[in-house]
């Protein structure tokens, strides 16, 4: 799926729409380059998950765990790592949790994805516009109909 936004808001919007057809157990890639929009994709995301506390870039401390939504956001940054650190610290189990959401910006530090990825890939088209690429390995892991996305964009 390809969606256009003109506005933080409009990207604020397909993250929390998103959240709600989120199945337990996803790994959310995020990619794109540096001020594309993945940390605040990543905040309006655990909004839609109902999450309340504050969602900040886990640039230095790598992983921010968030309870209380609908399920647990371990949200990380793989920006400062690479595939084998990755694995090394065990990340790779919360890859594979079927009981929280991960949420991995820089995810293409990763040589493989794991089979419950969905990838989002935010493009800067100019100073407030994106596209954004949403793609789901495996259609089980979003609820149908969540694509029914009321924003301005195209």
């Amino acid at each position: 799926m390809l969606l256009h936004t003109n506005s933080l808001e409009e990207t604020k919007v397909i993250a929390i729409a998103l959240a709600k057809g989120l199945q337990k157990g996803c790994f959310i890639a995020l990619q794109g380059d540096l001020g594309a929009g993945k940390t605040a994709f990543v905040q309006a995301l655990a909004k839609g998950l109902g999450i309340k506390s504050a969602v900040t870039s886990p640039t230095f401390t790598l992983l921010h765990q968030h309870e209380g939504g609908s399920f647990p956001l371990y949200h990380f940054d793989l920006y400062r790592i690479d595939q084998e650190e990755c694995y090394s610290l065990g990340f790779d189990e919360y890859f594979y949790n079927e009981n929280i959401v991960c949420a991995v910006e820089w995810s293409e530090r990763l040589c493989e994805l794991p089979k419950n990825a969905i990838t989002i890939n935010i493009k800067i088209t100019g100073e407030n516009s994106r596209i954004i690429e949403i793609d789901a390995l495996d259609s089980k892991l979003l609820k149908e109909g969540w694509e029914k996305i009321e924003y301005t964009g195209t």
